[in-house]
């Protein structure tokens, strides 16, 4: 697996008429946009709107009830596998393992996607110094920042961040900012909000529930 560089076609992200439902509920239907490169974009929405289902029907994780959600690099439509393989994801539900260290986190993880890190990524995260840490030691706002790392480790043309500013501080918040400015020179950036800090990061919104 590898990421889609600098020298490769630009990245794309189009939904096409995308809708989803719980049984008889309907979270959002006939979402239609298409994003570019440099695109960071909002997803707005009361809580039980649909931003997290939408974040993991992009990223693969879950199929939704009608339309498409394609992933181009170029004119080239990239298959399922190659999607996946593309997408960074960050969400309260993705979980490093408690009893490893921060290093041991990375490498686990860095070994399933057969990558090897960027050397600075754990200095960027304000990790550099937890790489010895058990993870059941952090506080919630460093499992935040792990969670952030592991999305990032092989440099996902697709970044996908649900909450990202949930437990951090102000500096935390930097990292989100600065991390997400990194990624607008790399693909495309969703972020599912509800903290304005978070959502000021967007040039693009969606908006459910309207």
């Amino acid at each position: 697996m590898r990421a889609v560089t600098d020298h490769e076609p630009s990245i794309s992200l189009t939904y096409q008429a995308v809708g989803h439902r719980f049984e008889r509920r309907a979270l959002f239907a006939g979402l239609s946009a298409t994003f570019q490169r440099g695109d960071v974009v909002a997803v707005l929405g009361a809580n039980g709107a649909g931003k997290s289902t939408l974040l993991r029907i992009t990223a693969g994780l879950v199929r939704p009830t009608s339309g498409t959600v394609d992933l181009r690099a170029g004119e080239r439509r990239l298959t399922s596998a190659e999607h996946r393989a593309q997408v960074g994801y960050a969400a309260p539900d993705t979980l490093p393992y408690r009893p490893l260290t921060v290093g041991e986190n990375v490498a686990f993880f860095a070994k399933l996607h057969g990558v090897t890190p960027e050397p600075d990524l754990l200095d960027r995260l304000g990790l550099a110094d937890r790489v010895d840490q058990s993870v059941s030691e952090l506080s919630s706002g460093y499992v935040q920042r792990v969670r952030l790392a592991l999305a990032l480790l092989h440099r996902p043309a697709l970044l996908l961040l649900d909450e990202p500013g949930a437990n951090l501080d102000d500096a935390g918040h930097q990292i989100v900012a600065e991390t997400v400015a990194l990624q607008r020179s790399r693909g495309i950036c969703l972020i599912a909000a509800n903290d304005p800090r978070d959502i000021a990061h967007g040039n693009r919104i969606i908006e459910l529930g309207r």
